[in-house]
């Protein structure tokens, strides 16, 4: 298991899984959201070929109506 912070929450994973994988298990509409790893956006074509490491940093952004 490895460390890392989903939108500010320290959560524990299994190793070797990949950015697509935590998506998923978090239910985000990857069509939907931005990714940033480590403060560097992650296009959605390279999260399934982007592997989590212990302490990396994740926030995902949703958009929002309103003005």
């Amino acid at each position: 298991m490895i460390s890392i912070f989903f939108n500010g929450e320290e959560i524990k994973i299994p190793k070797n899984k990949s950015l697509t994988d935590l998506l998923i298990d978090k239910n985000c509409k990857i069509e939907y959201c931005a990714i940033a790893l480590n403060r560097q956006f992650i296009p959605r074509v390279q999260h399934a070929v982007t592997f989590l490491k212990d302490n990396d940093v994740i926030e995902m952004i949703t958009p929002m109506q309103g003005g």
